[in-house]
């Protein structure tokens, strides 16, 4: 197995020799505890804010990197984020994505500066793919227009379980895209469309929400941080957490909630058997909210944190 790691890495520190590049030094350590270990490396963590290396890849840095990589197959997650790349790197993502051999289940591209050429691409190879589970684009700018090649994707996609796109620039247009394709996708479990450009308080995007979950068994994940959900915002979205409710997990922080809202969410949580997590920080839930957050948590058995 080893083997292969060795090829990988031999392959890459030529290339980078030939073409006078500088070598990704926490991918080359990477590959050389596997090859110590006799392993290959199924998980490739490059993140570029670890302390030890202070390193951040570049474009130019991962198209080198990709060379070797593609012509692997033992790869099943590839976290590239808090790096520096840009819409530069799409076309090379959305091949691997594409490759019939390169069989991808993560790509994490947190924190990059991509945008919504990225999105179009990757939307683009997930047409066809088979295999990738989690994508990973939170905190770039893919704006509107790329929340819209993504919604559009999934209308085709079942095999993509997880979505992260919080603080990507959304507006309420893609937001909704994403509500109403999701009644009928089959893939999709987990969903985080957290922080959106600031949202229209008459937009009624709760109500879609609401509708979404109480439609699609699949989801077990929700995030709408950010989203300036109110008081009676959250008296909607609570009718929909009651015992029919198949959620495992919420995250409604950072709203506008107060404690009239709690007490609503309260109220129908109790009857709830799924919920496991909730996050409500940074919503201004006062002494009368959290009352009714700790009377729910006495009826409450399942919840975790």
């Amino acid at each position: 197995m080893a083997l292969e790691a060795i090829e990988l890495l031999d392959s890459y520190l030529a290339l980078c020799k030939e073409s006078n590049s500088e070598i990704i030094p926490h991918f080359k350590k990477s590959m050389e505890s596997a090859i110590t270990v006799g392993e290959v490396p199924v998980v490739l963590t490059l993140k570029g804010n670890l302390r030890e290396h202070n390193f951040s890849i570049k474009d130019e840095n991962f198209q080198l990197l990709s060379q070797p990589l593609l012509k692997t197959s033992f790869l099943k997650t590839l976290d590239l984020s808090y790096n520096r790349l840009t819409d530069q790197a799409a076309p090379i993502l959305a091949q691997m994505l594409a490759s019939n051999s390169f069989k991808l289940e993560s790509l994490i591209l947190k924190m990059n500066n991509m945008g919504h050429v990225t999105a179009k691409y990757l939307s683009e190879a997930l047409l066809s793919n088979d295999s990738l589970k989690h994508l990973n684009l939170s905190n770039n700018e893919i704006e509107n227009e790329g929340g819209m090649f993504l919604a559009s994707m999934l209308q085709v996609n079942s095999t993509l379980k997880k979505l992260e796109i919080a603080s990507c620039g959304l507006k309420t247009e893609a937001i909704l895209s994403f509500y109403i394709v999701l009644l009928k996708n089959t893939g999709i479990s987990y969903i985080d469309l957290g922080d959106p450009l600031r949202r229209h308080s008459k937009d009624d995007l709760i109500v879609h929400a609401t509708k979404l979950i109480h439609i699609n068994p699949r989801l077990k994940h929700i995030g709408i941080s950010k989203h300036s959900i109110t008081d009676t915002d959250a008296e909607i979205f609570s009718k929909c957490l009651g015992v029919t409710c198949n959620l495992e997990s919420i995250d409604i922080s950072r709203n506008n909630i107060m404690a009239d809202g709690c007490i609503c969410l309260s109220d129908y949580l109790k009857y709830n058997e799924t919920i496991k997590y909730l996050d409500l920080s940074h919503n201004q839930i006062l002494f009368k909210g959290a009352v009714a957050i700790s009377r729910y948590l006495k009826w409450d058995t399942n919840l975790r944190q």
